[in-house]
């Protein structure tokens, strides 16, 4: 396994006396360099290794990094032999003395740790995408010279432009799809004006974050539970509410009678699925010490309830469960579940076909015809596909 972090350098500072402009940084104290860093990157650099070295067998492989012409091109100070040089030239300077610090009996030349790749301000979609690209294509050259190893990245989110998070987050989640890829660790140095030192912030929950709402979208749009499950399995049920861990597992039950579309089975579900949305909204509205994951749970669930409107629907009438049947039928249908759709309409409509004095035959003959149209389509297409390929 190998370790890369990757980054947005940032220019180095100077003082108005054209010294640079040092920070502390008192979590770093015990490397042994000292608690003062050289430039904005350097302490979330020092704070991976700090990190790994307590695993006996771990160290920080690469750093890959995002570098602006600035960076590349311009002097620090010509007035000072000792920062008359570009100042990616002095960070590598700097990431050499830590590195002969860190791993002593090992020879580490910056010049093959640090990575880098050229960026330029530029506002189009296409220019984004070719940054993009150029990292993953490097982390990926260096995963392939290191034998196909599984890789996990590391994120400092601390300089570069506006932009650069937004680059950065979407470099990540695109290696991601990679299974051999893994973000571990996503930091922000944080300077802090009044204290006047550097605070390291991990925010990798918040991070994580993100792959919970995915998780959330899929279940939504598809009635999938895949990525939620994964989301958990990182952070864990251990300290989520009750409430919020039996909505889940009627969640659950839900995405797999999708799978296995039994009539009988899918109905229950789908009824669990409501009643345990109800518990867990009466459960946050009364809750007065609210976790995060619930709060975002709570504000999208009017999301589900619209999105499952017609499965949640009640018909007091003589002809509800036909109702209730024609609306399970469409909401497959509307969400692109056409097996389902097609095995439900084999199941369930002739039990409405056969009932002449139904007031619903009409709607169901209508129903059943437009599915079968549509799938008549769908297996068509899939034919042509598969003589393509």
């Amino acid at each position: 396994m190998k370790h890369i972090m990757l980054s947005f350098l940032s220019t180095i500072r100077l003082t108005k006396e054209n010294n640079i402009d040092f920070k502390a940084c008192p979590e770093l104290v015990v490397d042994g360099l000292g608690e003062m860093v050289h430039c904005t990157n350097e302490s979330c650099l020092r704070y991976i290794l700090n990190a790994l070295k307590k695993i006996s067998d771990q160290k920080l492989d690469y750093y890959v990094c995002f570098v602006s012409e600035e960076v590349r091109n311009k002097i620090i100070c010509q007035a000072r032999s000792s920062l008359n040089c570009v100042h990616l030239d002095y960070f590598k300077n700097r990431v050499q003395e830590i590195l002969n610090v860190y791993y002593p009996s090992e020879v580490i030349a910056a010049e093959n740790f640090v990575k880098t790749i050229n960026y330029t301000v530029q506002s189009n979609q296409d220019a984004s995408v070719n940054d993009v690209l150029q990292v993953i294509n490097s982390i990926k050259e260096i995963q392939k010279v290191c034998g196909g190893e599984d890789l996990v990245v590391h994120l400092d989110l601390t300089g570069g432009p506006r932009n650069a998070n937004m680059l950065l987050l979407m470099i990540s989640r695109m290696l991601e799809y990679d299974k051999s890829i893994r973000i571990e660790k996503v930091l922000y140095a944080n300077y802090l004006q009044q204290c006047e030192y550097i605070q390291i912030e991990t925010i990798s929950d918040a991070y994580l974050l993100l792959d919970f709402v995915a998780g959330m979208s899929e279940f939504v749009n598809f009635g999938s539970m895949k990525a939620l499950n994964q989301y958990f399995e990182i952070v864990g049920l251990g300290n989520q509410s009750e409430s919020l861990q039996r909505l889940l597992e009627a969640m659950q039950k839900f995405a797999d009678m999708i799978m296995l579309c039994r009539y009988g089975e899918f109905v229950k579900a789908i009824e669990i699925l409501k009643e345990k949305m109800d518990g867990f909204v009466e459960y946050y509205q009364k809750c007065e010490r609210k976790q995060s994951v619930d709060t975002l749970l709570y504000k999208i669930i009017p999301t589900v309830y619209s999105k499952y409107q017609l499965l949640f629907s009640e018909e007091e009438t003589t002809g509800s469960k036909i109702i209730k049947d024609l609306a399970i039928i469409k909401w497959c249908y509307e969400n692109n579940h056409i097996q389902q759709t097609m095995t439900l309409i084999t199941e369930r409509i002739p039990k409405v076909l056969f009932n002449e004095d139904d007031p619903y035959l009409e709607i169901a003959a209508e129903e059943a015809v437009a599915v079968e149209s549509r799938y008549k389509i769908y297996t068509e297409q899939a034919q042509k596909d598969n003589e393509v390929v």
